[in-house]
């Protein structure tokens, strides 16, 4: 929570009360305080504890399903530009399983044939851009993760 919020919620948790005598001269005769209590419901420390293991799994199963993927796609440029046989098992699987990866950027640029060997520049691009698309919803979720007032201190 911004810091500025923290000071809208201690100002609305006290209440200034103030007497004042309607005789002249007018004298503040007494000032109370008293602590309202807080509109907000704050996370109890098990819930907050809850919430980011939550979020901590989350960036766990991106940066696995995000190292399976350029797996996959390294395997693929590796298998296109050594001219892997396309009839073995294991190079089909590869090239099927990685095809959905780099189809939406197959357009993007010239294939380079030589021989047997290719040069897909596009699997290169897929590659980086998975890893953007991964890195942004991991920052995604780090701005739903609850922090408390010590890790704003410690990180800002």
């Amino acid at each position: 929570m911004p810091e500025w919020c923290h000071i809208l919620i201690d100002m609305a948790q006290t209440e200034e009360m103030t007497t004042v005598s309607q005789t002249i001269p007018v004298q503040v005769t007494k000032t109370t305080k008293r602590v309202v209590p807080s509109s907000l419901e704050e996370e109890t420390p098990k819930e907050n504890y809850e919430t980011k293991k939550a979020i901590f799994r989350v960036y766990q199963v991106i940066w696995y399903a995000l190292g399976i993927m350029e797996t996959l796609i390294a395997l693929r440029i590796f298998l296109k530009a050594s001219g892997a046989n396309p009839g073995s098992g294991f190079v089909n699987v590869i090239y099927s399983l990685s095809e959905p990866l780099v189809f939406p950027f197959a357009s993007m640029f010239r294939t380079v044939i030589e021989a047997e060997f290719i040069f897909e520049l596009h699997s290169f691009v897929a590659g980086i851009v998975w890893l953007l698309v991964a890195t942004g919803l991991v920052e995604l979720f780090q701005l739903l993760k609850p922090t408390t007032p010590q890790e704003v201190e410690e990180n800002v």
